[in-house]
């Protein structure tokens, strides 16, 4: 996946305003789990982060600015590659997903990621 330079600004602000009390690990997950949306559904940036229901925060991207260290992993993530399975497409705060078809795949800091048997 390749992003501009406004891209990779939104998407760094999107891991701020999703994670910037969770660890370095924890946000470049974050940032997985953009990236693996776009290449499993085939979307957009934009298309994923202002998906209906999805990023909570994504309304506030643009009164917010993203740290040096968003930057930095949204960079690292573009160059690396992302940091869990591909399938991995899901991350709540506090709980795991409870729906039916869901599945738990680690718990990072108060962020736990799933993946879905449907995608």
């Amino acid at each position: 996946v390749e992003l501009s330079t406004s891209e990779i600004y939104m998407l760094a602000t999107l891991i701020y305003l999703e994670g910037n009390t969770e660890s370095i690990e924890c946000q470049r997950a974050i940032c997985s789990v953009v990236v693996n949306r776009m290449i499993m559904w085939d979307m957009s940036l934009e298309e994923v982060i202002y998906q209906k229901n999805q990023f909570t925060p994504a309304h506030l991207i643009e009164y917010y600015n993203p740290t040096d260290v968003q930057i930095e992993i949204v960079k690292e993530i573009m160059k690396d590659g992302v940091t869990i399975p591909e399938y991995v497409c899901y991350f709540r705060a506090d709980r795991y997903h409870n729906w039916s078809g869901m599945n738990d795949y680690i718990n990072l800091d108060h962020t736990y990621f799933s993946f879905s048997n449907m995608d």
